[in-house]
């Protein structure tokens, strides 16, 4: 009799408590896996991300420091044209940032203007680049939009830490420039959420500390002009 209860002992198996705890750790294991997975899934799309924002970048920069060692020269135009600053750097009627400059190449003499806008429809700032082949009228630009997700742009020169300042008969030693930028998959999100232009400048917004935010990257190009003052 006893042999027999000591092989029913044996053969019993799990009582209740001991299947409950043995489903409590594994909900708490697969929980922590999930966590972990979940985690390394948004770095990773942070990454991406990034890696787009800096390609957006990219062509920025350089089309931005190619033009502005183009710069022209004070006493380039002649005195029989019109009086238009070499340089020139002010605010966008919505808020954002202009900068307008005489660009010299090896035959022709115009006008450059970049300028960040709002675009109501794809719910995003963008920088657009225009050019005018001469020094009078406003009615013969030349426009294209050369980054679409882009924001916070704005223009320091040398000497000058004012919002208007025109440059007629010299150059500052260097101008900077700064903007953010963020990639197109985060943009895509942002035109399915409540997004104003306010909201890509409001740290305190949702949706800026949680879409915007974790995926933009900042740039600063700093450009000097040493050699266009030598050559006054």
């Amino acid at each position: 009799m006893s042999r027999l209860s000591a092989i029913t002992r044996e053969g019993r198996g799990f009582t209740l408590v001991e299947l409950l705890v043995a489903i409590a750790v594994a909900i708490i294991l697969m929980g922590c896996l999930a966590a972990i997975y979940s985690t390394g899934a948004q770095i990773t799309g942070h990454a991406m991300e990034r890696v787009e924002a800096w390609r957006e970048a990219r062509g920025v920069l350089g089309l931005l420091e190619r033009d502005l060692k183009h710069l022209g020269m004070p006493g380039a135009v002649g005195n029989g044209e019109a009086r238009v600053p070499l340089l020139a750097i002010s605010k966008t009627a919505e808020g954002g940032r202009e900068m307008q400059f005489l660009a010299m190449s090896a035959d022709t003499v115009g006008r450059v203007r970049y300028r960040c806008v709002w675009n109501p429809e794809g719910k995003t700032w963008c920088l657009k680049r225009s050019w005018h082949a001469g020094l009078q009228g406003d009615d013969a630009w030349i426009e294209e939009e050369v980054a679409g997700h882009l924001w916070d742009f704005t223009i320091r020169s040398g000497d000058s830490g004012g919002d208007n300042i025109e440059y007629y008969d010299r150059l500052p030693p260097w101008v900077e420039v700064r903007f953010r930028v963020v990639g197109e998959r985060v943009a895509a999100r942002l035109k399915h959420l409540p997004v104003t232009a306010e909201t890509w400048g409001k740290v305190s917004d949702p949706v800026y500390r949680q879409v915007i935010e974790p995926c933009q990257q900042e740039f600063v190009l700093k450009v000097r002009l040493a050699m266009a003052q030598k050559r006054l």
